[in-house]
């Protein structure tokens, strides 16, 4: 009767992840420096985590073939970031000089560095979700459930798409789908599905839920521009 009642107040979805009870110390301060996400994310219910240690949701065998495939991928990652030593855009426009020298290549070349120099940037979140994710995987966490064929998924924790964040052309999709996407899902379920389900509240759910992530990456002006103004660009899409 209780888990009826809740899922008619917060949804199914949520129901499911509810804390049923106030967990332990020890536990709840397992799962909040909990070694495989600590530093980097990424984001994981307390549910999952607690099933994982209690042994209640767990695969086969751990998923030995995508940790090694994640860890290769890694290896890429980290000459992304080596590359970002060489084309650094922070660099090119540190001095007055050193913006001249770059206004005065030939459009396509300072289009192609900027390009090389935003690819780089990226380098270094690929790296460290995907270094994050195998060693998460490699502890046990991160199964999923099964799929209709009966095959174990291993994707509870996978953070990143790399190859459809670069190749993709949907923002909505790269930022909802492809991008930090723990956090993305964490915005949905707790932010935006929660205001936008308020009548007085609705039609500003996804600007609120944009500057809730603006002050979960730190309260900086700076933030809070660039999400406002990417919920613009968005909505122009």
């Amino acid at each position: 009767l209780e888990k009826i009642n809740t899922e008619h107040r917060v949804g199914k979805r949520q129901a499911e992840y509810a804390v049923a009870r106030i967990p332990s110390l020890l536990l709840f301060s397992s799962y909040c420096f909990y070694f495989g996400s600590f530093l980097t994310g990424p984001f994981f219910e307390f549910e999952d985590f607690r099933r994982f240690i209690f042994l209640e949701k767990q695969g086969s065998a751990l998923p030995m073939v995508r940790v090694r495939q994640l860890l290769l991928k890694s290896l890429l990652f980290v000459g992304m970031v080596l590359l970002e030593g060489k084309f650094s855009l922070f660099q090119l426009v540190m001095t007055d000089e050193q913006y001249a020298t770059f206004l005065s290549y030939p459009f396509l070349q300072r289009v192609g560095i900027t390009w090389l120099g935003v690819l780089a940037f990226r380098g270094k979140y690929y790296f460290a979700w995907t270094v994050a994710e195998a060693g998460c995987l490699f502890s046990g966490f991160g199964f999923q459930g099964r799929d209709e064929a009966g095959q174990e998924k291993w994707e509870l924790l996978k953070n990143i798409d790399p190859f459809k964040v670069e190749i993709n052309d949907n923002l909505q999709e790269i930022t909802t789908q492809r991008w930090n996407i723990s956090v993305s899902r964490y915005l949905k379920h707790y932010s935006h599905e929660r205001v936008y389900s308020s009548k007085a509240l609705k039609p500003y759910a996804k600007v609120l839920t944009f500057a809730l992530s603006a002050l979960w990456h730190g309260f900086y002006l700076g933030y809070f521009l660039f999400f406002i103004q990417y919920f613009f660009i968005e909505a122009l899409h």
